[in-house]
């Protein structure tokens, strides 16, 4: 090798044209190669491109100058200049050093998005320390000894001027050590419950419902919290009722599960529990228990079971109010009588029309109230009565093509009956309450005898079909009637 190199003339070659040589070549190359890796990286790990991007623009331009000034200028080795270069190279170094290092300690994400802002703080802040006190013993020169001495003593002042910051970041680092919680779980302190959003050197910020608390570190390490779980670990929203005996307690609960599987907060892949939790003199205590799809919409969920029971309850004849509390109920309930109901029957305009049996069908009829959007009929299922809107619209719809369009809109005093629920078949279309509804819900059981008995009826339960009919195959038809979504 060493007669390869004699041969050349290289053997000879000083070491000012190796730094030449290593500016004019290796730093184009290296430049161009930390370029390449970052963009090739840009997508899937966007944190390492970004490191990439300082080593390529920041770190090696300084180093490149750092050579030009330090081995191929006549500089003084020992001057200030010198000495100023060389730290401001070190500081760069340091700089980058913590970036890889944190790089590759927060490489998996689960870490990076769990891990304490305050800790990493305090991590990255003792890797500078160690990096300025070695910049300061090699290249200015300066005993240690006597500078941590200084600064023993300077602390000590600083720290009694500073009592109540620095107990707070103690405070702080006792709390966070344990890792009782992370970012992204959600914390209940006092009455308030939010999202941790971010954990610094003195505060835990908690995201609630259209705002942001703020907690120092120092009291919420004296204060107990609940941590009600991380976002991918929902908790249930609970109520309890009590009811009466009279209403069978298999009826109850099909009634109160109903209602909570509508709630628009529940999680969709688990099923709402209830049990039946006690006697009391008055009757039974049912809790229901709601899965949710994010913890903070606890107290939504729960006002929309109580809601949609409301409305359940009084369409199954449950009264709400105990057995043993009489005075609760002084009035009857509209359409709770036989009379109230045939009343309510006359002035309709579909059934009070002269001629129909009004009071065979107040018998069998059922007043019943629904709450805004929700479906009297879903598409799919079969159909168990014929409806007489009282109160409010009704909005019909039927899926088509993929996208669900509006068939019929009827309002007070308009019938709905569909083929299908005299069948037993399922219902091509879906009927929707429109703001609150009131209707005489009619069974099909009991409507079938009295229309073989009355033709008056039977011919307006028939136009009814019809015009149902008539709306949706105008939608089916191609080149007829025009779709609009529901």
């Amino acid at each position: 090798m060493t007669w390869l190199l004699d041969h050349l003339g290289l053997a000879a070659v000083e070491a000012s044209h190796a730094w030449a040589a290593l500016v004019i070549l290796g730093f184009p190359l290296l430049t161009f190669l930390a370029w390449e890796a970052s963009r090739r990286l840009a997508d899937r790990r966007p944190a390492a491109a970004g490191w990439l991007r300082v080593v390529q623009a920041v770190l090696l331009p300084i180093l490149a100058a750092w050579i030009i000034l330090r081995r191929l200028a006549p500089l003084p080795q020992d001057g200030l200049v010198a000495q100023v270069v060389d730290t401001l190279v070190s500081g760069v170094l340091i700089y980058v050093a913590l970036g890889f290092v944190q790089l590759l300690l927060l490489a998996n994400q689960e870490l990076a998005k769990r891990a304490p802002k305050l800790l990493i703080d305090l991590g990255r802040l003792m890797l500078v320390a160690f990096g300025v006190a070695l910049v300061i013993s090699e290249i200015w020169d300066v005993d240690l000894a006597s500078l941590v001495t200084a600064l023993g003593v300077g602390s000590v002042v600083l720290g009694l001027a500073l009592q109540g910051v620095v107990g707070g970041i103690v405070h702080g680092v006792i709390l966070l050590s344990g890792r009782h919680f992370a970012i992204g779980d959600v914390l209940k302190v006092g009455d308030t419950t939010g999202k941790v959003a971010q954990i610094d050197w003195l505060a835990v910020t908690l995201d609630t419902t259209g705002s942001r608390v703020v907690i120092p570190s120092g009291d919420l390490a004296q204060k107990t919290f609940t941590v009600v779980g991380p976002p991918d670990n929902p908790r249930r929203a609970e109520v309890t009722l009590e009811l009466g005996f009279s209403h069978p307690p298999e009826k109850v609960r099909r009634a109160l599960l109903y209602a909570a599987a509508g709630v628009p907060q529940r999680d969709p892949t688990r099923d709402p529990i209830c049990r039946i939790t006690g006697y009391t003199e008055r009757g039974l205590s049912y809790t229901v228990q709601v899965p949710l799809a994010a913890p903070l919409s606890m107290g939504a969920a729960q006002d929309e079971l109580l809601s949609r029971f409301w409305y359940v309850a009084q369409r199954e004849g449950i009264g709400l109010a105990p057995e043993a509390a009489p005075e609760a109920r002084t009035l009857p309930l509209v359409g709770e009588t036989q009379e109230a109901r045939q009343a309510i029957l006359a002035e309709n305009g579909a059934l009070g029309m002269p001629g129909l049996p009004l009071a065979d069908l107040a018998a069998i009829a059922r007043y019943e109230r629904w709450r805004p959007g929700e479906p009297l009929v879903v598409a799919g299922k079969v159909p168990g009565a014929v409806y007489a809107l009282v109160e409010g619209d009704l909005a019909i719809s039927a899926e088509i093509g993929g996208t669900r369009v509006a068939v019929q809109r009827l309002s007070p005093g308009d019938l709905f009956a569909t083929r299908t629920a005299f069948r037993g078949d399922p219902s091509p279309t879906r009927v929707e309450a429109v703001g609150e509804v009131a209707v005489l819900a009619l069974p099909i059981l009991g409507l079938q005898p009295l229309l073989g008995r009355n033709p008056a009826l039977a011919r307006t339960v028939e136009m009814a079909l019809e015009a149902h009919e008539d709306a949706l195959e105008k939608l089916l038809r191609p080149g007829k009637g025009r779709a609009r979504a529901a």
